[in-house]
């Protein structure tokens, strides 16, 4: 083996996967933005939901979102591992500059706390510093925009919220076409057209299912 092959960087040899966490084990977040009041999700069963009563009135909450957002914190990847410190003047990870976000991770009956703090950018990366590492991490600034979420932007932008499996009837309209499905057993049946339809005609379940979502 050439010894040119063994020289690299120092950060290339370490995990750039920031946190050590299981994103399931998850059940509270405080993100805390650099100059914005700070707000905190917490999960409710499998759902997630906002702590604080600062929502207006009206606000369609999406869980989901919330979750996808604790996800792409938990899951979160570095660029490259700064190999030295370039100092807090540099980095920005103290002070009122950063972005905080504290979590807490339940095992069993263990509360752990954690925390992942981002500071200033820097070519295009920001330097990050999570729990339970010394190393000062390079994550791209992208990446790092995906995190900084305001509490309204968990809005559900969805229609309507239906429990698809309580659905019995389903009627599609397109100009003066009419078509009525009904729903028997498990399965979706033709109850009326106003147009007659082929004889060999057979209905797609998975096309109902897509109308419903």
């Amino acid at each position: 083996i050439y010894g040119s092959s063994l020289a690299r960087a120092q950060g290339d040899w370490i995990a750039k996967k920031i946190l050590a966490d299981k994103v399931e084990e998850v059940v509270k977040l405080k993100v805390a933005l650099a100059g914005k009041p700070a707000y905190t999700l917490v999960k409710s069963g499998e759902d997630w939901k906002v702590e604080e009563d600062i929502l207006p009135k009206g606000f369609r909450f999406d869980g989901a979102a919330a979750k996808r957002l604790v996800s792409s914190l938990v899951s979160l990847r570095a660029k490259e591992v700064v190999d030295t410190d370039p100092g807090l003047e540099t980095t920005k990870l103290e002070g009122a500059e950063r972005d905080v976000f504290n979590y807490v991770v339940k095992s069993g009956d263990t509360l752990t706390q954690r925390e992942l703090v981002i500071g200033a950018v820097k070519d295009g990366a920001n330097f990050v510093r999570g729990s339970g590492r010394n190393d000062v991490f390079s994550v791209y600034e992208s990446t790092v925009t995906n995190l900084r979420k305001h509490p309204a932007d968990f809005r559900d932008f969805g229609m309507v919220k239906l429990d698809t499996t309580k659905v019995k009837q389903l009627t599609v309209v397109d100009g003066g076409k009419k078509l009525v499905l009904e729903k028997k057993g498990a399965d979706w049946a033709v109850a009326s057209s106003s147009e007659k339809l082929p004889a060999d005609f057979q209905l797609d379940p998975a096309a109902v299912s897509r109308r419903l979502s």
